[in-house]
């Protein structure tokens, strides 16, 4: 019996309901009082509204959770809470609200949604309550009068899985208008989410063109233009084209995301008579990253682009066409017939491929297929009585008779010693050719390491992976204390870092002495011997008893496969809990019968507290 009793001392210690924890340890808010005006939501980190834990506001007429957090997930993520992090499951919340405007036709109450257990009270007065679980139901619970004194409660309790709670306050009256729920308050209402009320009232919208409620960053007057697969503008279409008629004079550039030409992603636009990809984004980069790029990201490998032009001013002697570089397949176009092929590739060519006369009508298109590895297209356009005039210009042409504006010059190519397609800021050449191991880049920090560059993901290892001179910046940080006896419980100077060492630490400090893995908060304290083994700051000289009701049997007792529990009548209808050696709830329910049967084949070996209709009963498993 001695052990028993010292057995049940030190779980009673870790059961909120035997030893509630205070709601000024997380927010200084006292949930029974109601706030004025607001839908307030308390948040409590157990089952019977007392381990209070935050809470955030509201100032809809309607109050949906799953507005706020995700149906399995937990209200501590809900926009603007305020409070300690609450389990996803096993947790209660209490939203009320005190004053109303005062209306003699009165108001009703709908309860939308909910799961598990609800609950409704009016003036302090439960009107309503129910198990779990109903979604979308739209059921009347009460209709009365309320005014500025009046306090309206919705609780909910929440044991497992879905998590969700959901209610209308309609205003009655002799006529009304029909508006529709604006849960995401992006103004505009769900078509699927009517009601008739008297005024338009916060969370509502006269209109019904939403097609996303929960997301106030869908509406019609979204920009589609978000490459999400969403329909951000609710037209009824997903990431609409993004292409525009071709504009007389310019060169506009096409990308697709496969080798066919098919799957079009976007495009930009050039002026002057030739077009430089490396002008515009890295070799091993993709046309995407062009200024003036409108449209979806385009893979670095197995992409296409076209560039194309209609328009040209006629010259007396005509044009010559040179192709600078290419990367892989490219084809050439005049006015739709092929002028020109290649396969890969050539870097500074500069050979002439054609000549001849165009004009305003004159197409010219150019298609090029990138497989892998470098992307990139460069030609120039001369009018053969103009060129490039510039004797400092990688393509001077002494016999231009005019500067036609095509001279290109030398550029700074960076070393990539480790070929991560990142370059070396103090190591560069000039150059009017690209150079083999250099690139357009330096933002490099490493370049002995491919490993490190600015794509890196940025690891817990004392370096700074990712280039952007932060060391372990972002990653989820741990407090730990030395285990110097290896028991789990640690003690002394806390220590911090991104990673928990595997062995002599722990994350708590709740050992009392760290020499002996006889003593921590886990052990069974012993009466007589003058040691505290469970830490709790007392050393036991007597025994002590707690109550245990006499019409509550448990058997067998140690039980290895079935628990039975059997029970008076008075106990029918009480929910019931069970907790392993550690506080954590490992089994609940409702009592519907006088004997209960409980598998416990799969628990682990160990002793277990059964609460029921406010008493505790210990019984044991174990393995078979």
């Amino acid at each position: 019996m001695q052990m028993r009793v010292a057995v049940l001392l030190i779980l009673i210690c870790l059961f909120p309901f035997l030893n509630p924890i205070t709601h000024a340890q997380c927010v200084d808010q006292d949930p029974n009082v109601f706030p004025s005006q607001i839908w307030r939501c308390d948040v409590f980190d157990d089952l019977n509204f007392s381990n209070y834990q935050g809470y955030y506001f509201r100032d809809n007429w309607s109050f949906q959770t799953p507005s706020d957090w995700g149906w399995d997930s937990s209200p501590s993520e809900a926009l603007g809470y305020i409070g300690c992090s609450v389990a996803a499951d096993n947790h209660t919340i209490s939203v009320k609200r005190q004053g109303f405007p005062l209306n003699a036709d009165g108001y009703q109450i709908v309860m939308n949604q909910w799961d598990d257990d609800a609950f409704v009270f009016v003036d302090g007065q439960q009107v309503w309550s129910t198990g779990c679980c109903a979604s979308g139901v739209s059921s009347l619970v009460w209709e009365g009068i309320l005014n500025e004194s009046s306090t309206v409660e919705v609780r909910m309790r929440e044991y497992g899985g879905d998590s969700f709670l959901g209610f209308t306050l309609v205003e009655l009256c002799a006529n009304t208008t029909t508006y529709y729920l604006d849960s995401d308050n992006d103004g505009f209402g769900d078509a699927n989410a009517a009601a008739a009320l008297c005024n338009l009232v916060p969370g509502y919208s006269t209109n019904a063109l939403d097609c996303n409620d929960s997301n106030s960053t869908i509406n019609p007057d979204s920009n589609e233009e978000n490459c999400n697969d969403l329909d951000d503008n609710c037209n009824g279409e997903i990431d609409e084209t993004f292409d525009y008629p071709n504009q007389p004079y310019k060169w506009t550039i096409r990308a697709y995301n496969d080798i066919s030409f098919t799957d079009f992603v976007g495009h930009y636009s050039r002026t002057g008579l030739g077009v430089h990809t490396l002008q515009d984004w890295n070799a091993d980069g993709s046309p995407s990253m062009a200024q003036g790029w409108i449209g979806c990201n385009v893979n670095n490998d197995w992409h296409s682009y076209t560039v194309q032009r209609t328009g040209f001013t006629s010259t007396p002697t005509g044009y010559t066409l040179y192709m600078n570089d290419w990367d892989d397949d490219v084809q050439c176009f005049l006015d739709g017939n092929l002028i020109w092929s290649s396969g890969c590739c050539a870097w500074n060519g500069n050979a002439p491929i054609w000549s001849g006369q165009l004009d305003a009508n004159s197409t010219l298109l150019f298609k090029l297929i990138e497989y892998g590895g470098g992307s990139n297209l460069g030609f120039t356009l001369i009018d053969n009585s103009s060129g490039c005039a510039d004797e400092t210009a990688c393509n001077y042409n002494p016999s231009a008779n005019s500067d036609d504006g095509s001279c290109y010059y030398p550029a700074y190519y960076f070393q990539d010693a480790d070929g991560d397609g990142e370059g070396n800021l103090t190591v560069s050449t000039l150059s009017c050719n690209s150079v083999s191991g250099y690139v357009l880049n330096f933002v490099d920090c490493n370049d002995s390491n491919n490993q490190i560059n600015s794509e890196q993901a940025e690891l817990c290892n004392t370096i700074d992976d990712n280039c952007n001179g932060s060391i372990d910046e972002d990653l989820e940080m741990f407090l730990y204390y030395a285990d110097l006896d290896a028991d789990g419980y640690g003690s002394g100077a806390e220590q911090y870092g991104c990673v928990i060492p595997d062995a002599g630490v722990s994350g708590n400090n709740l050992d009392c002495n760290d020499s002996s893995a006889d003593i921590n908060p886990s052990m069974i304290e012993l009466v007589g011997n003058d040691i505290d083994e469970d830490c709790d700051g007392n050393i036991e000289s007597h025994v002590f008893s707690f109550l245990e009701s006499d019409d509550i049997q448990l058997s067998p007792n140690p039980a290895k496969n079935i628990l039975t529990i059997s029970c008076g009548m008075h106990h029918f209808g009480k929910p019931y809990f069970i907790f392993n050696a550690e506080g954590k709830l490992v089994s609940s329910g409702w009592v519907a019968d006088c004997l209960l049967h409980i598998n416990v084949q799969q628990w682990e070996m160990g002793t277990y507290v059964l609460r029921i209709n406010e008493t505790s009963h210990l019984f044991q498993v174990q393995s078979n």
